[in-house]
């Protein structure tokens, strides 16, 4: 109780009304300030109040939510002449062993350092079997599963194997030519992938995927990114030599923030064909506004974000590693093993060719990264990405297996600009709304 007798919460009543009372606030003042109004009416006001109130708060809610899920607008930028864009990466795959003198020496140290008892041509064709298979035709080996075949290795000594089994780059090329902006030299070092052992020029992100630094989780500092400008011209040559077998040479462009994973577009280079083809680039940049805002506002990644964990195999973000995060969870959950290609816990052991069978029974739940049991993480794109387009300018047979790419530099980008800010939030009217 208050001083004079009255009740707080009737001091509180009589302050609220002469508050609303003196209002400009429309509907307020015929409720509070005029006493001869009649109770039909009173009632009448309070329910277009209520209203007004309701749409109010719609709107606000509106907003907010453009705020943060719909914060980004991608717009075009055609000024081509001001830009540094990330040289791309090539992931290069040789369907060529080495020659059998030297494999013979290979399979001769095999012998004697794991204790093999096999003959050299059963040794070759196992090797053949674990290097060209893949998500696509893991299904070939069901003789190893019903045991009408034999493995030789064990699945930590694949990748060991392979690297010193399949072409290098160098070993696979009569010669190789690729024209980095300002004279820049970058390795092209075996990188395993879903396809198999291939080799990757200019690694990025790839380069956690070599042998050297498979378990490792440093950052790679070794070499910083190449950039491309107008004025530079990039070119890409390779011939293969003619001592190797016939196989194809399947190759893909893509950017150096990015891995290449199974379900990418590989373009073909048939033994004996010259091949000439142009690359062109559709190029999605974040600017520099956008790349602070959370995740959800911007509906992209980066490969590091603030306070955040990129992945669980991985110490950096990209869309493709995402989506090997969930292979690797539904090859665990009806296989309980992973293929040999993939960074992995020591929880996690690595298949043999007979789980690589096993998982063949689930080739398009692990394709399409779609499993009725297992509930994989969303993955959101890249913020910075590129999409390479080939477009072939000349392929005509030749005794000379030879590649010549040239990548055009893009006169149109689209960037990743920031539409709707905090500042919106307190009355700045939306745009496109």
């Amino acid at each position: 109780m208050s001083r004079n007798g009255h009740s707080n919460w009737e001091i509180i009543k009589k302050s609220l009304k002469n508050s609303f009372s003196i209002l400009s606030v429309s509907g307020l003042g015929y409720i509070y300030s005029d006493a001869q109004r009649s109770l039909l009416e009173r009632i009448f006001w309070k329910i277009i109040m209520v209203m007004m109130i309701t749409v109010a708060t719609w709107h606000g809610i509106h907003v907010y939510s453009h705020y943060t899920e719909r914060a980004v607008i991608v717009t075009l930028d055609k000024a081509y002449f001001n830009w540094k864009l990330h040289f791309p990466s090539a992931t290069i795959c040789f369907a060529d062993l080495k020659v059998n003198r030297e494999l013979k020496k290979l399979f001769d140290k095999l012998v004697t350092k794991f204790n093999i008892s096999a003959e050299f041509d059963e040794f070759l064709q196992y090797l053949n079997d674990l290097a060209f298979k893949n998500y696509t035709n893991y299904e070939d080996y069901k003789p190893y599963a019903d045991g009408l075949k034999l493995e030789y290795l064990e699945p930590k000594h694949y990748m060991e194997v392979l690297d010193e089994a399949m072409l290098s780059f160098d070993e696979s090329l009569i010669k190789s030519s690729i024209n980095f902006p300002l004279r820049e030299f970058r390795p092209t070092p075996r990188v395993f992938t879903e396809i198999g052992p291939c080799i990757v020029v200019n690694p990025n992100i790839s380069i956690y995927y070599t042998p050297k630094y498979f378990n490792s989780d440093d950052t790679y500092n070794l070499y910083k990114p190449i950039y491309l400008t107008a004025d530079d011209i990039a070119l890409f040559t390779l011939k293969k030599l003619h001592s190797f077998n016939n196989g194809n040479i399947y190759f893909h462009f893509h950017a150096s923030n990015e891995v290449m994973e199974i379900m990418d577009r590989k373009e073909v280079l048939p033994h004996g064909v010259e091949l000439n083809v142009r690359y062109e680039a559709d190029i999605v940049i974040a600017s520099e506004e956008v790349v602070s805002l959370s995740i959800k506002q911007k509906n992209c990644r980066l490969p590091y974000e603030p306070s955040k964990k990129p992945l669980e195999h991985s110490p950096f973000y990209s869309y493709n590693l995402c989506k090997f995060e969930c292979r690797m969870k539904i090859a665990m959950k009806h296989c309980k093993c992973t293929p040999y290609y993939y960074r992995r816990t020591a929880k996690e052991p690595i298949c043999n060719l007979t789980g690589l069978y096993c998982l063949s029974k689930y080739k398009s739940q692990l394709i399409y990264t779609n499993d009725s049991v297992v509930r994989c993480a969303d993955c959101p794109q890249n913020c910075n990405t590129s999409i390479y387009r080939m477009y072939k300018v000349k392929e005509i047979e030749s005794l000379q297996t030879t590649l010549t790419t040239t990548v055009a530099f893009p006169t149109t980008i689209f960037v990743r600009s920031q539409m709707f800010s905090r500042i919106d939030l307190v009355g700045k009217k939306l745009p496109f709304s």
